[in-house]
């Protein structure tokens, strides 16, 4: 009886050992690379790396439906940009995990990171999909690989290092010119301004009056602003070109003032011209907004001081 009392208890031992150990191992987890500090280089087609050009990081997480059907919602976890330096390496600091990722009523969560490039007058080479692909409506048929894949990628150390990212430049085609699919590309305005439509917002998010959008605003007035100014454009070209301005809402309520019952019907196959959207962006510049909010503070400093005069009678 002592001899199979001991083997119980023998027993006994490594089943609370084996127990500790999965308590164990369920409570250290591997690192995630989504969260990991990463690093990285943007280079050309011959493999010299590009400098001053703007990367952007985004972490997503998302929930899936109840059990498996379907995606619930998604959460940007977080949008950064940076620049490469002169050799063309860039590098994003690691970043907070703040949700609780504990299943929940049968839904599971998914997560996954993009490294992209936004810069004027260059395309990411693999992205080439996006401008490729239309709908029979004019809308664009597919996002830019970039904003949707998890790059390729490898650990060093307590980082992330990800495969070096290729760019190539473009031309730009004159009205009623078709696409080609040489080196240097040619791309449509339409093309243009959709891709870089998808980077911006997408990626980056709608980060309204910041140095990066800014900066593509810049690049796009100055293309539209000096296209023929009766050039008719579509859709897609004028929801592009009003998402990349500096000040985009009021790009819009501009545009709107200029066509509202053409913008309220039927906005799929509704067009624009060059002449309207280049003042569109004018409106939505950084000037003109400083302007808006400068004269905004103003009225408010007269209603101050008539405020103060009326309480000053009042005294006497």
């Amino acid at each position: 009886m002592a001899y199979q009392g001991n083997q119980v208890l023998r027993a006994l031992r490594h089943v609370a050992c084996l127990l500790a150990a999965i308590a164990l191992a369920s409570c250290v987890r591997a690192p995630d690379p989504m969260f990991a500090a990463k690093r990285g280089r943007v280079v050309d087609a011959a493999g010299n790396g590009m400098p001053e050009f703007t990367i952007i990081g985004a972490g997503y997480s998302g929930t899936s439906g109840f059990l498996g059907g379907g995606r619930g919602g998604v959460e940007t976890d977080y949008q950064i940009a940076v620049e490469t330096d002169d050799e063309g390496y860039f590098a994003f600091p690691a970043a907070y995990d703040r949700h609780d990722r504990r299943n929940h009523l049968g839904r599971t969560w998914e997560r996954w990171w993009i490294v992209t490039v936004l810069e004027p007058g260059f395309v990411i080479a693999s992205d080439h999909s996006s401008w490729e692909k239309w709908q029979q409506n004019g809308l664009p048929g597919e996002y830019p690989p970039s904003i949707q894949n998890t790059p390729k990628f490898r650990w060093n150390e307590d980082a992330v290092e990800i495969e070096p990212i290729i760019v190539e430049p473009f031309e730009l085609l004159p009205p009623g010119s078709s696409p080609t699919n040489s080196i240097p590309r040619h791309l449509t305005l339409k093309q243009l301004a959709v891709y870089y439509r998808f980077i911006l917002v997408e990626a980056y998010g709608n980060h309204l009056r910041d140095p990066v959008r800014e900066r593509m605003h810049q690049y796009m007035e100055d293309i539209v602003c000096t296209r023929p100014q009766d050039e008719v454009l579509d859709y897609s070209t004028f929801e592009g070109v009003i998402d990349l301005t500096y000040d985009s809402m009021a790009a819009l309520e501009k545009t709107r003032e200029l066509k509202p019952m053409e913008y309220e019907k039927h906005y799929l196959r509704s067009t624009y011209t060059a002449a309207m959207l280049c003042t569109a962006m004018r409106t939505g510049s950084r000037a003109s907004y400083l302007a808006r909010r400068e004269n905004a503070r103003e009225k408010q400093r007269e209603h101050e001081r008539y405020r103060e005069s009326v309480r000053r009678r009042n005294e006497r």
